[in-house]
């Protein structure tokens, strides 16, 4: 954008450094695309429509339904509260709700699912969340609620013989936990061959992400990353408030699974430079070229980028993304096929003026 371009649009391919689980492996591709003068609205919408020009060929392939735009779109904070994840999956229920009363927050799962579930079923449900997030959760059929749960009964409005889910607590931390058994206790059902996922794809936007939250220190970090823009309604917290400052960031979930994010850039250098050093205390040094490349003139920008390889993992319902990738990483980072990662040779890394030292050649 700072060159001059106005919008421009790549198939990139990856590397991250992140531990390998089944929706993601260290290489990947992404189909990125940046504009200048865009809203997220604009996102939203090429999107969307990106979507539905290849849904026909995905429909022959696949023999799934139609979709339909615009695509559902959920702040942050109710994602939070209803589903306990920022990425909800919305093609079941199990919805939250929290008593101010009592302090519990909980979900009932209806007798038809219920009563396929043994006690050792809800006795491993607990202790996987407990082991994961350290949270516990209680889970007791509507006749056993202690007295002082009523309040959360009366809000949920369980029949006889559901089951009630539920966490002390109302914080993200007890949030995500029980966001958790939300999704854990879904796919028990769905194990014992229960139809409890609605059929085909459900898209959804989740926005209103804040744009600031504490570390295990104390300090503030980047939710998305530090070049993310402040919503203008709430821009002038950063000089005041950081926990209450909204960022343009948006991600696109596919039945509870991220299959996309982005966001509006910051494009204002004096702004960014704030951001680097009053708010997250790194050294701007680091970043001066950027700070310059800004201060050259950059016109306001965003963009978004998908996880096509995620995506069609979805599509196919396959179990893992290394199955719809060619040549795909085992957990720890290697291509067994091929044998790499290897180590490069000393004659080829001083054509390009790298030392590398206390390396072996095991």
């Amino acid at each position: 954008m700072i060159s001059g371009f106005s919008k421009y649009m790549q198939v990139a391919r990856c590397f991250r450094d992140e531990t390998s689980r089944s929706d993601r492996q260290p290489e990947f591709t992404q189909l990125d695309i940046e504009m200048a003068f865009i809203t997220p609205y604009d996102i939203y919408e090429i999107i969307e429509n990106m979507l539905l020009y290849i849904w026909p060929t995905v429909q022959s392939t696949l023999g799934c339904q139609p979709i339909s735009t615009p695509f559902l779109r959920m702040q942050y904070c109710d994602a939070m509260s209803r589903y306990g994840s920022d990425k909800p999956d919305v093609r079941f229920g199990f919805l939250f709700s929290y008593s101010a009363v009592d302090g519990h927050t909980g979900f009932n799962i209806p007798r038809k699912y219920s009563s396929n579930l043994s006690a050792e079923d809800l006795g491993s449900l607990e202790d996987l969340v407990f082991r994961l997030t350290g949270q516990r959760i209680s889970i007791f059929t509507v006749q056993n609620i202690k007295s002082n749960q009523l309040d959360l009964l009366n809000l949920l409005k369980p029949e006889c013989g559901d089951l009630v889910v539920f966490i002390k607590g109302n914080t993200e931390i007890e949030l995500k936990a029980l966001g958790m058994a939300r999704v854990e206790v879904a796919k028990l059902i769905d194990s014992k061959g229960l139809s409890i996922y609605e059929p085909e794809f459900h898209f959804l936007w989740i926005n209103q992400f804040p744009l600031f939250e504490k570390n295990n220190l104390g300090q503030w970090k980047s939710v998305h990353h530090p070049f993310t823009a402040a919503s203008p309604e709430t821009a002038h917290f950063l000089y005041t408030d950081p926990s209450k400052v909204i960022g343009l960031h948006y991600d696109l979930v596919c039945n509870g699974q991220e299959v996309g994010g982005g966001s509006i850039r910051v494009h204002n250098p004096e702004v960014q430079k704030y951001i680097f050093t009053e708010i997250l205390k790194e050294n701007s040094c680091e970043m001066e070229y950027f700070l310059t490349a800004l201060n050259s003139g950059a016109p306001p920008h965003g963009g978004i980028a998908l996880g096509l390889d995620r995506l069609i993992a979805i599509f196919v319902n396959a179990k893992s993304i290394r199955d719809v990738i060619a040549f795909p990483k085992a957990a720890d980072g290697k291509d067994l096929l091929c044998g790499t990662p290897t180590m490069v040779d000393d004659e080829i890394l001083s054509q390009y003026c790298i030392s590398v030292s206390n390396h072996s050649k095991s």
